[in-house]
């Protein structure tokens, strides 16, 4: 830094040079010559005040063809720091501020984007993520954060992060920070997942131990909601495993498939399968009429209430030592017992 201030004095000072160079005449601003450089809505800051921060004299005369007058003061990304910070200090950076890329992203004297990228955010990202531009362009479904001016970035940090791959948060906090609120969009709406977790006695697995993304994609998908594999949005569907595709995804297929299981699932009476009871058939109940794919205030994901058309029953799940008792508007109390079959009154 201080090589780079006493040569720049140097070249301000000395007899017979001024900042253009050698050529004494040249008094004009460069604007005077470079005002295409400053056309665009946004301009880099220091074109305000001076180019000597950026652009040191050679010595040579300018303006003259085939003379460099001027050079950089420090190479790229050298020079980008002696005013911005160097974010390669975090333990996940973006290959090209790694590399000390800058304008790959960046332009140096002026655009029409904010903070002075090259392209609109989404169109810069897809030059290098090429595989997900595409994708953008025959998905069904885009999350909403990528259709703004914020694009990528309102989930990950362009430059640099403490969270891999450069989120801006963690996963699930980065979620709950929009879906902390309903959600209404094209006739859907969505529930307020942070609020409903915060009320729930328990929560699936997935949401505790791998995130969001492992039934939403982050960016796109041709299922609705953003979903990583097929699930029905009716309440009554055929019972196959290609229509519970998501499910499944964790789930073993006998908990559908098999009438007598050991090992597939809790939900039984001895070896009597009673998820495979309560699904089968060409119109099978969905997972979701008795539990709640997020949360829920009752044990095992167990709504209180199930609803039918526009009827909302009761639904009192109580769990024993080796099993529970459950109640609905479909059945009086039943019992099973994983390890001794309990016989029930019809």
């Amino acid at each position: 830094m201080f090589s780079y201030i006493f040569f720049l004095i140097v070249g301000l000072l000395a007899g017979g040079h001024n900042r253009y160079g050698g050529n004494e005449s040249a008094e004009q601003p460069c604007m005077d010559c470079h005002s295409s450089l400053a056309e665009k809505k946004f301009t880099h800051p220091q074109l305000e005040t001076t180019c000597d921060i950026c652009h040191t004299p050679t010595g040579e005369e300018h303006p003259k063809t085939g003379t460099q007058g001027f050079a950089l003061s420090e190479e790229v990304p050298g020079l980008c720091y002696f005013c911005h910070a160097d974010f390669t200090g975090e333990p996940e950076v973006h290959p090209p501020v790694k590399e000390g890329y800058c304008l790959i992203c960046h332009a140096p004297h002026s655009s029409d984007e904010k903070f002075l990228v090259n392209e609109k955010t989404a169109d810069l990202c897809f030059g290098c993520h090429t595989e997900l531009g595409e994708e953008s362009k025959i998905s069904k479904i885009i999350h909403q954060p990528l259709t703004d001016e914020r694009a990528c970035t309102n989930c990950h940090s362009p430059h640099s992060s403490s969270t891999a791959p450069i989120l801006q948060k963690e996963s699930n906090a980065l979620c709950l920070g929009c879906h902390n609120k309903s959600i209404t969009r094209d006739s859907i709406t969505l529930t307020n997942i942070s609020q409903l977790l915060k009320n729930s006695k328990s929560i699936h697995l997935p949401v505790v131990q791998g995130g969001c993304i492992i039934c939403h994609d982050p960016h796109y998908s041709d299922q609705p909601l953003l979903l990583t594999g097929y699930y029905p949005s009716e309440q009554y569907v055929k019972a196959t495993v290609e229509n519970f595709e998501l499910c499944f995804f964790c789930h073993d297929t006998d908990l559908l498939m098999a009438s007598e299981t050991e090992y597939a699932t809790n939900f039984r009476n001895g070896q009597q399968n009673l998820h495979a009871l309560h699904v089968n058939g060409d119109k099978g109940r969905s997972c979701s009429i008795c539990h709640n794919v997020h949360g829920a205030p009752g044990e095992r994901l167990m709504v209180n209430t199930v609803k039918f058309a526009d009827w909302r029953m009761k639904m009192d799940f109580r769990l024993t030592e080796n099993g529970a008792t459950c109640s609905t508007g479909c059945h009086g109390i039943k019992e099973y017992d994983r390890l001794i079959a309990v016989e029930n009154i019809k």
